[in-house]
């Protein structure tokens, strides 16, 4: 707003802000920076911008569910997405979220159509709308996390470098994943979870079932 200010609104177009507008609002930019000079600030580090970052956008997060993430960065160079997928999950208070982690597996424990249902205290055909639509919430939450930490989903390709001969060749590198992010899901919730690109703005299924 200040750079706008001083370029007098030069190539812009502000409707309704007239001469005293303007002077009204330099005047308060420059009390502003008379009180709060920009060398009174300090600069955040990288891995303080990100616990930022991931307190405003994820609240549901806690500071040691943060400090974890932030320290796997440090150690492996990307971020644990699917921890940070599975705590969303862990911690939501949405309806349709908890279905979804439920009928899944999402956070270890997989319910049943009737367990949903008593579980919740809701109808046949709720039960059925809600895990009908289980896919759609699982792929919000991946994309939201994506808009939020960036495109580290892109670093579990590295994962699956080996050709798929036979199951142990998925297996074996989601038990060594499911160790380093303290998941809880089993193989098929994992085979299930959809990945968002950002480079491609898109979801596609991590690992395909039938390789």
């Amino acid at each position: 707003m200040k750079e706008v200010i001083d370029n007098d609104f030069t190539g812009r177009r502000f409707y309704g802000i007239g001469v005293k507008t303007k002077a009204e609002i330099r005047s308060f930019f420059d009390k502003f920076e008379k009180e709060h000079p920009a060398e009174a600030y300090k600069e955040l580090s990288p891995r303080e911008k990100m616990s930022y970052n991931l307190h405003r956008n994820i609240d549901e997060l806690t500071d040691d569910e943060i400090n974890f993430i932030l320290d796997y960065h440090d150690e492996k160079g990307h971020y644990p997405m699917f921890y940070i997928f599975t705590k969303v999950f862990e911690h939501t208070e949405r309806f349709s979220f908890m279905v979804a982690r439920d009928y899944m597996g999402i956070c270890g424990v997989r319910r049943t159509h009737e367990q949903i249902k008593e579980l919740y205290d809701i109808s046949k055909d709720a039960t059925r709308r809600g895990i009908d639509r289980s896919m759609r919430y699982v792929q919000e939450v991946a994309a939201q996390i994506a808009r939020i930490i960036g495109d580290d989903w892109e670093a579990y390709a590295d994962m699956f470098t080996t050709p798929i001969i036979n199951p142990d060749d998925i297996v074996a590198p989601f038990e060594e994943l499911k160790k380093a992010e303290k998941l809880t899901m089993d193989f098929d919730c994992f085979l299930h979870i959809p990945i968002y690109s950002v480079t491609t703005g898109c979801f596609a299924i991590f690992v395909q079932r039938d390789v």
